[in-house]
């Protein structure tokens, strides 16, 4: 179950945390600047969680076929976890390999169903070039600049280590905007790192990584052989 507070809710619990609000360079902060340091705070820890390989954050976009090789990268896109051919009606899909710089050779100037991709800058090329079909690209997307969101804007905080991590990140840029003493701020951070990291790592080590066959095969099957051999 996620733990979300509302902006609002999250802007009043930091300024509470800091204990200042009635100190002049603290509690005459703006709102758009208590939701400024917010947004750094959530973003490093999204970055926690996202770095563990956590799929905690993972969407999904569609790739729309124009015969093609390359296709632009989601504006929000931060790291690609596979991208899929769907090769019926039932949803069924292929995954493909992504090949390394050294193999594009094996590839390029070949159509039909992709069987492989690389990413090149900000954009994705498919290998073989497609003319048609449906390609599912799964991403972890850039962690959300909450800078100018609404105060009802709902914000995804994960876990209690993750509540606590913002708040108390947020209290450490109050506290040195007014030269006060960083220290345990400081401590209550890493604290809060350590938990995110643990619960990140344990729920990856759920789904463990394995070969896999191509073609959508059984999971159990070690043989990988790419399409360019």
């Amino acid at each position: 179950m996620s733990r979300i507070l509302t902006l609002t809710t999250l802007i009043a619990r930091c300024k509470q945390r800091s204990d200042k609000e009635q100190d002049g360079q603290i509690g005459s902060y703006a709102t758009d600047e208590w939701e400024s340091l917010i947004s750094e705070a959530y973003g490093e820890m999204y970055m926690l969680v996202a770095e563990q390989g956590s799929r905690y954050f993972e969407t999904e976009a569609s790739i729309t076929i124009t015969g093609a090789t390359s296709y632009a990268l989601p504006s929000d896109h931060l790291a690609t976890l596979a991208i899929d051919r769907v090769i019926d009606a039932a949803g069924r899909r292929d995954p493909l390999v992504e090949i390394m710089p050294q193999e594009r050779t094996s590839v390029i100037g070949q159509t039909g169903d992709a069987e492989c991709f690389a990413l090149v800058g900000s954009n994705v090329e498919l290998y073989p070039v497609p003319s048609s079909g449906t390609y599912k690209h799964i991403y972890i997307p850039q962690p959300t600049d909450l800078s100018s969101s609404s105060g009802s804007t709902s914000v995804d905080l994960i876990n209690v280590h993750g509540q606590a991590f913002v708040i108390w990140s947020v209290k450490l840029k109050a506290l040195d905007k007014s030269e006060s003493d960083v220290r345990v701020a400081m401590q209550q951070i890493e604290r809060a790192a350590d938990g995110l990291r643990q619960w990140a790592q344990i729920r990856s080590f759920n789904t463990p990584r394995r070969q896999m066959a191509l073609g959508g095969g059984d999971p159990r099957i070690s043989d990988r052989r790419g399409p360019y051999r």
